[in-house]
C-alpha cells in the first residue's frame, strides 16, 4: 500500500513539476501563436507548417528513432551501481551517434529539396529555403542526444530550464522577424529558433558531471547499437506518422490552398500542444522510471495503471472545459480568420480522450524491447 501510494506521488510530482514548465512554455507559446496569426495570417502560417512537416519527415527518416531509444539506454546506466563511467560511456556514444545522423539528413534535405519543394507546395519556389532548412535538420538531431542526456539521467529541473529558456529566446528571436518581414521571415525564424534551442540545452546538458572517458568510434558503434536497433523501429513509426502529416497536407494544398493548411495546422496545434503537454509531462519522468523497473513485470504493471489513470484524471477535465470554450479559445489564441476550424478541432479533443488510456501501455514494449510488437 505504502508503495503504491509513493508510486502515486513520484507520479504526480514529475508530472506537476514538469507540468507547471509546460504551461510556462505555453503561455510563451499562447502569446507568440497569437502574433504570428496576426501578422503572417493563414497563408503564412500554412507555409511554416509544411516547412516543419517536411523537416519532420526527413529527421525521422535519419534520426533513426535516437531520440526517443536513447534515453531508455541513458537511464538503464545511471541506473547501474558504476553508473557515472557507463553514463558517461552511453552519453558519449548517443552524442557521437546523433552527429553523424543529424549530418546525414542535412544532407538528404539538401539532396531532396527540389523534390521537397515540389512535393509540398508544387512549385520549385522554396527549392532554396529547404537548402537553408538543412541546418535545422542537422540542429534539431544534436538537440534531440542533448535531451536524451538530460531525460535519460532524470535531471528534472534542468529540463525545466532548458525549455522554458529556449522558448522565451526562440520568440524573441521569431517574433521580431515575423513582424519586419512576415512570410520572407519564416525560415530565418525556424533556423534561429533551433540554433538557440540547441545552445540551451548543451548548456544544461554540459553540467551533468561525468567522468572522461576514452573510447573510439568503433567502441561508440557497439555501445549505440542496441539504441539504433529499437531506434529504426521507433523511427519507421515516426517516418509513418511524418509521412502521413507531409502526404496529408499536401493534399490539403491541392485541393485547397495554402491557407487551408493553415488553418488545420492551427487546429491540430491547439490539440497536441496544450493537451500534448500533459502527455510530455508525465512521459519526462515516466519514460526513464520505467526504464529503470523493465525487469520488473509486477512492479511494471503497477506503474502503468498508476500513470493510466494519472492521464485519464488529468486529460478529462480539461478536454470538457475545451470543448465547451473551443470558440473563444480559438479567438484567444488565434484571430476570427480562424474560426472555422472548432468543428475539427472538437473531434481531435476526442481522440485525445481515446489516447489517454492507452498512452501509458504503450511505453511497455519499447522497454521490454519488443522491436516485432512495437512496430
Amino acid at each position: 500500500m505504502a508503495d503504491s501510494k509513493e508510486g502515486y506521488k513520484t507520479a504526480f510530482k514529475a508530472t506537476s513539476v514538469f507540468g507547471g514548465v509546460q504551461i510556462i512554455t505555453i503561455i510563451i507559446g499562447i502569446i507568440r501563436s497569437k502574433f504570428i496569426a496576426l501578422w503572417l495570417g493563414p497563408s503564412g502560417y500554412g507555409i511554416m507548417s509544411l516547412f516543419n512537416s517536411a523537416i519532420n519527415f526527413i529527421s525521422s527518416i535519419s534520426n533513426l528513432g535516437l531520440s526517443s531509444s536513447a534515453v531508455r539506454d541513458i537511464s538503464r546506466a545511471n541506473s547501474l551501481d558504476d553508473g557515472k563511467i557507463q553514463l558517461a560511456k552511453t552519453v558519449k556514444a548517443i552524442d557521437r551517434c546523433v552527429i553523424i545522423t543529424g549530418l546525414t539528413g542535412s544532407i538528404f534535405t539538401i539532396v531532396l529539396s527540389y523534390l521537397l519543394s515540389e512535393w509540398a507546395f508544387g512549385s520549385s519556389f522554396y527549392t532554396q529555403s529547404f537548402i537553408l532548412l538543412s541546418i535545422v535538420v542537422f540542429v534539431n538531431g544534436i538537440y534531440s542526444g542533448h535531451y536524451a542526456t538530460l531525460q535519460g539521467a532524470r535531471r528534472i529541473y534542468s529540463m525545466s530550464m532548458a525549455r522554458i529558456w529556449g522558448s522565451l529566446a526562440g520568440s524573441m528571436i521569431t517574433l521580431p522577424l515575423f513582424y519586419f518581414y512576415r512570410e520572407k521571415g519564416i525560415v530565418a525564424a525556424l533556423i534561429g529558433t533551433s540554433l538557440i534551442t540547441c545552445i540551451i540545452s548543451w548548456i544544461y546538458a554540459s553540467k551533468i558531471e561525468l567522468p572522461k572517458v576514452k573510447q573510439s568510434f568503433k567502441e561508440s558503434f557497439k555501445i549505440g547499437k542496441t539504441s539504433i536497433k529499437l531506434g529504426i523501429m521507433m523511427a519507421i513509426s515516426a517516418i509513418s506518422v511524418s509521412m502521413v502529416d507531409l502526404i496529408l497536407k499536401t493534399f490539403v494544398t491541392n485541393m485547397g490552398g495554402i491557407s487551408d493548411v493553415g488553418l488545420y495546422q492551427a487546429g491540430w496545434a491547439l490539440n497536441n500542444q496544450y493537451l500534448g503537454m500533459v502527455f510530455t509531462a508525465m512521459a519526462t519522468d515516466y519514460f526513464p522510471r520505467l526504464s529503470a523497473i523493465s525487469k520488473d513485470n509486477s512492479l511494471l504493471k503497477k506503474r502503468v495503471n498508476e500513470q493510466a489513470e494519472i492521464a485519464v484524471l488529468i486529460i478529462g477535465p480539461m478536454i470538457t472545459a475545451m470543448l465547451i470554450f473551443m470558440p473563444f479559445l480559438i479567438r484567444l489564441f488565434y484571430s476570427d480568420d480562424f474560426v472555422d476550424i472548432v468543428p475539427m478541432t472538437r473531434w481531435l479533443m476526442v481522440g485525445s480522450l481515446i489516447k489517454a488510456g492507452s498512452w501509458a501501455i504503450s511505453f511497455v514494449s519499447w522497454q521490454k524491447e519488443m522491436v516485432k510488437l512495437f512496430f
